[in-house]
């Protein structure tokens, strides 16, 4: 679909901290009109009678001609800018108050305050991005971690759109040729044809797969990896869990039943996002306090995509510690600590029997930390994982990718079966799937439900 130029939209486009220099962003019509009744160039005259593109020092006036803000302004003509539309960029001073000032001048002149992502929706409305293209502006401005950084900008420079374009069009082509093989059965299509076309469906349905199935690993760059510090009073859960963030975030101390609540926090180890919760220790509760705090851990626990069962390696083992074991379970990375003190041969012997992977280290020095760190994408399910834009970081096209691959893989059971009457349109259903990742078919709802998690000035 392309745009007309609309009515004219202003926002901050840049974070709503005091800075030194803040982004006041018009794009629309009468932009140029805008701009001439309040910003007067240093040197005179008007910003319409300098060169577009160009970084035009003067100042912004009020409705009085006093002045607001001297500041930097840059006219970008349509199509060739972000939204498509004539836009307009007031480079200020990066004062909250005076970024507010600005902006109530421009909509004083004309503009109307733009919704959330509405920058973004317009240039998308008007060609110059993809739907799973502007879906990664937000990822980037989101990102947290290097890798979601390298992910996202993957993904809005288009080649994981042209991927994803690819099938589609390798889809389409498939179900042509079973048209034309069943339409005009009589004028010679060659059986070759249809054996490439059978391949290309099958490469098709195999990458659909392998792009759906990324979708954990994606997730987890996108939010980080749900991970529970988990163990008995004293067993160094707390020591552990600062030790991972490189900092002392919860208290430590020789008194057991410190912890009493959940304490978070982001880190990224071993190239993983990991979102490290330390919780209470198990034990019947002394306190109510106490006994509130256990029952998040066993929530915690229980709600993990990883679980750290910490145990003090240099004592036996408790009555408490076997209950931590049958909450963890096998899967959890066990985390034999106080290895500075003497492990107890009786107790690592046990968790090497009780848990899959076991790791014998000292919160207190950093010994054997390194191994538990190059064990975590594998145990996060991300080894061998690349940030080139190819993994799926949302749930809206993580579900059309699944449809796609298993209406795929079912036009090639539909194939097999001799069934080609059924397959073309298991195969535009597929399209369908796919065209709305791109946005070449999506319910309007969807398209305002995507850009309404933009912020304001996007």
């Amino acid at each position: 679909m392309k745009l007309n130029q609309d009515a004219a939209i202003a926002a901050i486009a840049t974070a709503p901290a005091p800075g030194a220099v803040g982004i006041i962003r018009v794009s629309g019509q009468g932009v140029l009109d805008i701009a001439d009744m309040l910003f007067l160039p240093k040197n005179g005259g008007k910003l319409s009678d300098r060169p577009a593109r160009s970084a035009v020092f003067g100042t912004v006036l009020d409705a009085e001609a006093n002045p607001l803000d001297v500041c930097l302004a840059i006219f970008f003509p349509g199509p060739a800018s972000y939204t498509g539309e004539d836009t307009l960029e007031l480079q200020c001073h990066g004062g909250r108050a005076v970024l507010s000032a600005v902006l109530e001048r421009v909509l004083a002149c004309g503009a109307r305050m733009a919704g959330p992502g509405e920058f973004t929706r317009r240039a998308y409305l008007n060609g110059k991005l993809d739907l799973a293209q502007a879906e990664a502006v937000a990822d980037l401005i989101s990102a947290d971690w290097e890798g979601a950084v390298k992910n996202a900008a993957a993904q809005l420079s288009g080649a994981y759109g042209a991927k994803i374009r690819a099938i589609y069009e390798d889809l389409r082509a498939v179900a042509a040729a079973y048209t034309a093989a069943m339409d005009y059965s009589d004028q010679n299509v060659l059986p070759p044809e249809l054996e490439s076309s059978v391949a290309a469906l099958r490469r098709a349905a195999g990458e659909l797969r392998r792009l759906a199935d990324s979708a954990r690993a994606g997730e987890i760059l996108r939010d980080g990896l749900h991970t529970a510090v988990v163990g008995r009073p004293n067993a160094g859960k707390s020591s552990v869990f600062n030790r991972l963030l490189g900092f002392s975030r919860s208290i430590v101390t020789d008194e057991a039943g410190t912890t009493r609540d959940i304490v978070s926090e982001k880190v990224c180890i071993g190239g993983i996002p990991l979102r490290l919760s330390d919780t209470a220790g198990l034990r019947e509760g002394t306190s109510a306090p106490e006994r509130m705090g256990i029952a998040l851990t066993r929530s915690e626990a229980a709600s993990a995509g990883l679980v750290l069962a910490v145990f003090d390696g240099s004592a036996p083992l408790t009555a408490e510690d076997e209950e931590v074991m049958r909450l963890c379970g096998r899967d959890a990375l066990c985390l034999c600590n106080k290895m500075d003190l003497g492990i107890c041969e009786e107790t690592l012997a046990r968790l090497r029997a009780q848990f899959d992977a076991v790791f014998v280290l000292s919160a207190e020095s950093g010994d054997g930390f390194d191994a538990l760190t190059a064990a975590l994408p594998a145990a996060a399910g991300c080894e061998g994982v690349r940030y080139d834009g190819s993994l799926v970081t949302n749930a809206r096209q993580r579900d059309a990718l699944r449809l796609a691959a298993e209406l795929a893989e079912e036009a090639l059971r539909a194939h097999e079966l001799g069934v080609e009457d059924a397959l073309w349109g298991t195969l535009q259903e597929a399209c369908e799937a796919i065209g709305t990742i791109l946005g070449i078919s999506v319910p309007e709802d969807v398209e305002k439900e995507v850009f309404s998690r933009f912020c304001i000035g996007k």
